[in-house]
């Protein structure tokens, strides 16, 4: 099975930059891995747990017509 390396690289911009909207605070460190610090987050969404459900609906939004 051969990938699309391009849609890969542009899909994975595209949910960092959803990441970036929770927390600036973020390290990339592959084409599929980041950390999120949301330590200074918590203020805004009450929690980690609800900074997750955040992204994930933010995600699921931008996303809904691939999946």
């Amino acid at each position: 099975m051969v990938g699309d390396n391009r849609k890969y690289q542009h899909i994975s911009t595209k949910i960092n930059k959803i990441f970036q909207q929770i927390t600036p605070e973020m390290v990339t460190f592959s084409i599929a891995e980041s950390w999120q610090d949301v330590t200074h987050s918590l203020t805004l969404f009450g929690s980690a747990k609800s900074s997750t459900y955040r992204i994930k609906s933010l995600i699921k939004h931008r996303f809904i017509h691939i999946l």
